[in-house]
Formats: C-alpha cells, sequence, structure tokens
C-alpha cells in the first residue's frame, strides 16, 4: 500500500513539472497579466450611461484578466474626473486598486470618433499641403 502512495505521488510530482514546464510566458512569449495597479491597471473600454458624484457608469467591454462585459458604476478619482466627460461618450479607462475606494478608475481617454479625425494625405500628414 505505501508502494502505491509513492508511485502515485511520483507521478503527480513528474506530471505537475512537466505542466509547469509548459506555463505561458516561460518562452518568453506572453506578456505579464496586469494586477490592477497604476504601474499594471486594468484597461477597459466603453460609453458612458451615467456620471454622477465620483461615479461614473459604464457599459463596457469584457476588461481582459478582471471581468465579463457588463454595465456597471465604478469609483473614479478626482484627478481623472473632468468637465469634457459626457453620457454617450466612448472612453478607454484604466483601473487600479485603491486602499481606501477598491477598485477605482484613475485615468480616462476619449475614444475620437472616425469623423473627428482629421483625412491623412499622400505624405501621413492630416494638414493640407501648402501650395
Amino acid at each position: 500500500m505505501r508502494t502505491i502512495k509513492r508511485v502515485t505521488l511520483g507521478c503527480m510530482l513528474v506530471l505537475f513539472g512537466s505542466l509547469s514546464a509548459c506555463a505561458p510566458g516561460d518562452a518568453g512569449e506572453a506578456e505579464p497579466a496586469p494586477d490592477g495597479t497604476r504601474e499594471a491597471p486594468y484597461v477597459g473600454q466603453g460609453v458612458i450611461q451615467s456620471i454622477g458624484e465620483g461615479l461614473l457608469e459604464i457599459q463596457h467591454e469584457e476588461i481582459p484578466g478582471f471581468m465579463g462585459a457588463m454595465t456597471m458604476a465604478f469609483s473614479i478619482a478626482e484627478e481623472a474626473m473632468n468637465d469634457s466627460l459626457e453620457v454617450g461618450d466612448e472612453i478607454i479607462f484604466r483601473i487600479a486598486l485603491h486602499p481606501e475606494h477598491g477598485y477605482q478608475i484613475f485615468s480616462v481617454d476619449a475614444v475620437a470618433a472616425e469623423s473627428d479625425q482629421a483625412p491623412v494625405n499622400e505624405t501621413g500628414s492630416s494638414t493640407p499641403p501648402t501650395p
């Protein structure tokens, strides 16, 4: 009976070692997963549904490594809130764990609409060439 346990344990250790050798990132291919800090934040994209004091309700896509797509209210840091944010804006936001407020948005950038972008000419510039 003890021999069977030792063999089983030995096989499990070999199997675990083999699987861990195949873990992603060992070959330098995968980037490290975000961990919810300002240095490695979770990044989401969505549309603002409502704006409250210290809160943004966002209908967002999946936030990789953090949560699935949904509509929810997020706490937003004072420095990230600005007067240009409006309901209906499409945004990219960054979330980090705050020691007092839990997960909180600390950065918001508007996603430029295609019609807002100036057309690019053959030189790669968005300004027309001078005659």
